[in-house]
């Protein structure tokens, strides 16, 4: 699937299934870690998996956007603007409330009050 998405002989596919300088490619890392021989309680093992992060990041952040995008391995990446951004203020009653426990609020009269609409 990964030479599909990336095509034939890209620098992830060496990172995802040839070992590394630490003796490890990422699928093998996968593999210890879903298997249990690998553990984050082991110090070892939690620099291991920390030091290779960032190639799992990028790795993964492309191959979601290649696929999003039906992208075909020699398309280039979209570049993104970073000009859109939405805002929800708080202190308005009309915005919506999140929280992970009722506890906070049980009892609490949530109606729209006048004194709030000036």
């Amino acid at each position: 699937m990964a030479e599909l998405v990336f095509g034939k002989g890209h620098r992830y596919l060496t990172l995802l299934f040839d070992k590394g300088t630490d003796g490890y490619s990422l699928t093998s890392i996968r593999g210890e870690l879903a298997h249990g021989s690998v553990t984050l309680i082991n110090r070892d093992h939690g620099r291991l998996i920390r030091s290779r992060l960032h190639e799992i990041e990028d790795i993964s952040k492309e191959f979601l956007t290649r696929l999003i995008f039906f992208l075909k391995p020699n398309e280039q990446l979209p570049s993104w603007s970073r000009k859109f951004s939405n805002s929800m203020y708080f202190i308005d009653p009309r915005s919506t409330m999140f929280v992970n426990s009722e506890i906070p609020v049980q009892g609490k009269d949530w109606r729209i009050r006048a004194e709030w609409c000036s």
